[in-house]
């Protein structure tokens, strides 16, 4: 039977090689040189959170919120799913007499739990529960802020974090998330904030963590986000 090459087996080779050096020097330099190529190797390779895939596989087990909002900016449906995925939908493909796809279907079909739907048209958002501590406006919030913000040179996110931010001290980052048309929906604060694209087009990830709330998870699609430093906020 052939044997199982694990990192343990290549990395023996290596520091065989490595021992060789007085003899063979050329060996001893390629030795090096797969050192680094095998510890670059495993650290590609691990799966880690900091990876999309990492995030889906936590959204597998993680019960959370997803939202479509209307052009007003105001949520126009709401579910509570158990756990959730989301992958373009490819049944609505436009092909052409081949079979090749010509347009890319922009309906997304997302899993709820054990439910599935579609949807398209709407900025929708998944939000974890464990990013609700991390939220500090949503967009009914925003919507008051807006009526009582008389100062249009003040952006509404700078306004939202004077009212909140003894809430988030220590945090180093602050996402806006925004519909279509640019009305502010929701605002996250965290000691750290990781983006990742995703394989549904006009969609970005968001991990938010903090210190002390922990972490979360966030996905957009068909909406715009600003991310800034929480030193620049007024």
């Amino acid at each position: 039977m052939t044997p199982m090459w694990g990192w343990g087996m290549v990395l023996g080779v290596v520091k065989r090689w490595l021992m060789r050096r007085d003899k063979v020097p050329a060996l001893a330099t390629l030795g090096v040189a797969l050192v680094v190529l095998v510890v670059g190797l495993a650290a590609a390779c691990s799966p880690g959170e900091n990876s999309i895939d990492g995030i889906r596989r936590a959204l597998g087990v993680t019960p959370g919120t997803f939202y479509n909002f209307g052009a007003d900016g105001q949520v126009v449906f709401e579910a509570h799913c158990k756990s959730m995925d989301f992958v373009p939908d490819t049944a609505y493909d436009v092909k052409d007499s081949k079979g090749d796809v010509q347009v890319p279907s922009s309906v997304i079909k997302v899993t709820c739990g054990d439910s599935q739907f579609s949807t398209v048209g709407f900025t929708s958002v998944y939000m974890s529960d464990g990013a609700k501590p991390l939220l500090f406006a949503n967009s009914q919030q925003f919507a008051t802020m807006r009526i009582q913000n008389n100062d249009r040179s003040i952006p509404l996110i700078n306004f939202a974090w004077r009212n909140v931010k003894n809430s988030f001290v220590g945090t180093a980052s602050v996402v806006q998330l925004c519909d279509q048309n640019n009305n502010p929906i929701m605002a996250f604060a965290g000691s750290a904030v990781n983006t990742f694209a995703t394989d549904v087009a006009k969609s970005t990830m968001f991990q938010v963590k903090d210190d002390r709330l922990g972490k979360g998870y966030i996905w957009i699609s068909r909406g715009s986000y600003t991310r800034v430093d929480t030193a620049l906020m007024g």
